[in-house]
């Protein structure tokens, strides 16, 4: 709930400063006009939070239209912690999304998007107290909205924030030919995430 409403307070800081990151150009009559932004048509980022908890993001997003966009993130685990105490994974992640900004005075990839999204991902958990191995596969559908703001026609900074609800099947590695099938891990759930990156 905390990182919910962090990523609210830096979508709307966000929000601000783009509003006013345009220079105006001043005419010799003394009118002044907002300089036209520069086209971007490709983004390359990574996730600030992975970083912290042992996951590597590289996500890529190329602009179609002036409001449409698409991207595709790749994720990779290592002694990543999850769900009970005691158990690490190591897996990786893709990941499509497709977004539509919703300014019509800013070109993708510039301001406020929706994105629906799919994720799958496989992940090798490990319990070396209890000795146990499990293979976890999630496939996972999620709509978010964010906001990305393109400084200099380089640099980048996104936020984003959503709702996802991802279904899980467990394989128990320590007993051959076991599977525990569909569980109760199955949920719904807030995400939100920072990104940085280059736009070219």
């Amino acid at each position: 709930m905390r990182q919910a409403l962090f990523l609210v307070v830096i979508l709307s800081s966000l929000s601000v400063v783009y509003s006013q990151h345009n220079d105006p150009i001043v005419t010799n009559e003394g009118d002044s006009t907002i300089a036209p932004l520069k086209p971007v048509k490709n983004a390359l980022k990574t996730d600030l939070f992975g970083w912290f908890v042992g996951a590597g993001v590289l996500k890529y997003e190329r602009v179609f239209s002036e409001n449409i966009s698409a991207q595709l993130g790749f994720f990779y685990s290592w002694d990543y912690p999850i769900y009970d105490e005691g158990y690490f994974a190591t897996g990786f992640a893709i990941s499509p999304e497709f977004r539509y900004y919703l300014s019509n005075k800013n070109p993708a990839p510039r301001g406020i998007y929706l994105a629906p999204n799919y994720r799958y991902q496989k992940l090798e958990t490990e319990n070396l107290e209890e000795n146990s191995e499990a293979t976890v596969i999630t496939n996972g559908i999620a709509i978010n909205l964010g906001y990305q703001l393109v400084l200099k026609d380089l640099f980048l900074v996104e936020a984003w924030a959503g709702l996802a609800y991802n279904f899980r099947n467990v394989t128990d590695e320590t007993v051959p030919g076991a599977s525990i099938g569909p569980n109760s891990e199955n949920e719904f759930g807030p995400r939100a995430g920072i990104s940085i990156g280059l736009a070219f």
